[in-house]
């Protein structure tokens, strides 16, 4: 299974460079069934649309960081694994100068293909709900 921190790595490498989103990309099945879900657009099916949702989604991040994450469950099979986290990470945003600090609410579903884990299955949205305290 791969690990939070390889996993979040390479998602938010891709923030950091928004012309280069092949790490990301790397990330993922090739496959027809792979699906995106996430707050640029509409969810999307197949291995273009998922490609044009990255690099689109690439667009609105720009000089950022990975700050942290939080893993709230996960489960595997030899088959199928799936994480839920929260990851947090800070950047420029749109046409803004300034650092934001952003949180996702994430679900990440992966299958092994080809002997590596490859996420089939991403939903991340914003969390704007005040932590519990």
């Amino acid at each position: 299974m791969i690990s939070t921190a390889s996993l979040t790595s390479l998602i938010w490498r891709s923030m950091h460079s928004p012309r280069d989103s092949e790490p990301l990309k790397a990330l993922y099945s090739h496959e027809a069934d792979v699906s995106i879900a996430n707050p640029f657009g509409p969810p999307v099916r197949g291995w273009q649309a998922a490609v044009d949702t990255m690099d689109r989604a690439a667009t609105h991040y720009r000089d950022g960081r990975a700050t942290g994450f939080e893993r709230m469950a996960e489960y595997a099979t030899p088959g199928l694994a799936y994480v839920v986290e929260m990851e947090h990470f800070e950047a420029k945003m749109g046409g803004s100068t300034d650092i934001t600090p952003v949180t996702l609410r994430v679900t990440t579903v992966l299958r092994p293909e080809g002997g590596t884990w490859k996420i089939v299955h991403r939903h991340a949205d914003p969390d704007h709900h005040e932590p519990a305290g």
